[in-house]
């Protein structure tokens, strides 16, 4: 007979969400090719085969050592866990204040707790189908860059990185999440440009970067509050 998971490579990754009710039962559990499967249309073959990348990793972390055990059935919730991963291994979650329950086998939206300030920091919420709509984990020491993977949240709200040690250039994804109003992002090391942000037709609560610093302006963005 043949292979029952063959059928997947040739789907486009539009359609991932819909797998459940394709996949036959002796499938469902999540394995290393079927992760595959998901991951390379979201993040490329060249990251996931690279075994220091935070996309390599995360991806690990859910197939081998993630004891919450998802399967093809929730594949929704796989990305949504994978991009929290990603972002986790891209800004050297070890070396966080706290871990506030990433990486552990919780729901996602459990993933968070009180900081040093005695103010819950982490997912602060997520809405009635579980899908994440705040994260919030500024003064974290977080330190590396934002991966685009973040923009896989797409019906996040409100994302607070303010006050740490992030560098490189802000990803075009987060300007495509076409629910976010708030975004923070000051007092890191970024650089590039915010415009896309200004040109994406969301209308804003609040947008704020370093671009506003003086001579020593580090992004360009015209909108930024």
């Amino acid at each position: 007979t043949s292979n029952p998971s063959a059928f997947l490579t040739y789907l486009p990754s539009a359609y991932l969400t819909y797998l459940p009710s394709l996949i036959p039962s002796e499938v469902k559990i999540l394995s290393p090719s079927t992760a595959l499967e998901i991951f390379v249309p979201l993040s490329g073959e060249e990251s996931l085969k690279n075994k220091t990348s935070p996309q390599y990793l995360a991806m690990d972390w859910i197939v081998n050592q993630d004891e919450a055990n998802m399967t093809l059935t929730e594949v929704d919730k796989i990305i949504q866990r994978y991009a929290l991963a990603v972002f986790y291994y891209s800004t050297q979650g070890e070396n966080w204040k706290h871990q506030y329950n990433f990486l552990s086998d919780k729901n996602v939206c459990e993933w968070k707790g009180f900081d040093f300030f005695n103010d819950c920091t982490g997912v602060l919420e997520c809405n009635k189908e579980g899908n994440v709509v705040q994260l919030e984990l500024w003064f974290e020491n977080l330190t590396g860059t934002i991966p685009s993977e973040l923009g896989l949240l797409t019906e996040l709200k409100d994302l607070n990185l303010a006050r740490n040690n992030l560098f490189g250039e802000i990803p075009v994804s987060l300007s495509e999440i076409p629910t976010l109003t708030d975004l923070d992002l000051i007092r890191n090391d970024l650089t590039g440009s915010m415009e896309h942000f200004c040109t994406n037709d969301i209308e804003y609560e609040w947008l704020s970067a370093d671009c506003l610093i003086g001579n020593n302006t580090k992004i360009q963005c015209s909108c930024c509050h």
